[in-house]
């Protein structure tokens, strides 16, 4: 399973707002550019351990992952 941060909060000024989600090495490239959130590197850090801790030693992966987010 490929493991996904939270890279942006999208917020609007009416109605729902909405959020965008990358993979792990696609989310650790955006988080170098001058657009990335300032707590996009600990989201990242919290979604990579999150993902080593629920990898089974037979199959690889477990299920989905719940990651804390700092907006």
């Amino acid at each position: 399973m490929t493991q996904r941060a939270l890279i942006a909060i999208i917020e609007t000024g009416s109605g729902a707002g909405g959020s965008a989600y990358a993979c792990l090495p696609c989310a650790r490239e955006y988080a170098k550019t001058p657009l990335a959130p300032e707590w996009l590197p600990e989201v990242i850090e919290e979604a990579q351990e999150a993902h080593e801790a629920q990898e089974g030693p037979e199959d690889g992966g477990g299920g989905g992952v719940v990651v804390r987010i700092h907006p």
